[in-house]
């Protein structure tokens, strides 16, 4: 008989394997939107813990998205955005994998969107984006049972940890003159977008 963690293994593979599947087609596409969210929250988050002030959030319909905050610690703000995005994932696909807590998960994690796009959010398709995004997630937890909240969290996650290593290279080394957070991170901290894009590779 298979153990619990055998079974989820694989359950995990799968989804991995189906998601490389369908990565250029437009069913991946909330999906990234959702990790270039993550991002922001993660530029968001790092500021107010910081002791800045986020003035707005943004995200646009081409996997895109901003922070514009004043105060705070620039370099770990700068530092967040790929590496939470990337905690995001990791955190998710954790929680999925080693608790049954999966529908209180995604219903605090529709909350979370829900919150920060009331305040924070600018822009009509951000608003569209985050507020639509929350409430598929609090309907999820609320109306469907565990394994279907468990699958969401591990796709979310996995979807996570996928994106964001091709997104650093996409940002940061196959594009080096894109004013990405590598290169800012570069014109005031030192060494070049590539050199910091690495290092979130190696992390990631």
């Amino acid at each position: 008989m298979k153990s619990p963690r055998s079974s989820s293994l694989w359950v995990s593979v799968l989804l991995a394997l189906g998601l490389a599947l369908l990565w250029q087609t437009l069913w991946i596409l909330p999906l990234k939107t959702l990790v270039v969210f993550f991002h922001e929250i993660s530029h968001l988050l790092a500021t107010l813990i910081t002791g800045g002030q986020v003035l707005e959030m943004r995200i646009v319909p081409d996997q895109g998205g901003s922070v514009l905050s004043s105060g705070g610690m620039p370099f770990l703000i700068l530092m967040a955005g790929y590496l939470g995005s990337l905690l995001f994932g990791v955190v998710l696909f954790e929680l999925a994998d080693s608790t049954r807590l999966d529908r209180w998960v995604v219903g605090a994690l529709g909350l979370l969107l829900a919150v920060l796009t009331v305040l924070y959010m600018k822009g009509w398709y951000g608003w569209a984006f985050g507020l639509g995004t929350a409430l598929a997630f609090m309907l999820h937890a609320t109306l469907l049972g565990h394994t279907a909240n468990d699958i969401l969290l591990r796709v979310v996650g996995l979807i996570s940890m996928m994106y964001v290593p091709l997104d650093i290279w996409s940002d940061t080394l196959a594009r080096p003159g894109l004013l990405s957070d590598a290169r800012m991170l570069a014109i005031h901290y030192g060494g070049t977008g590539q050199l910091w894009g690495v290092v979130w590779m190696l992390v990631s």
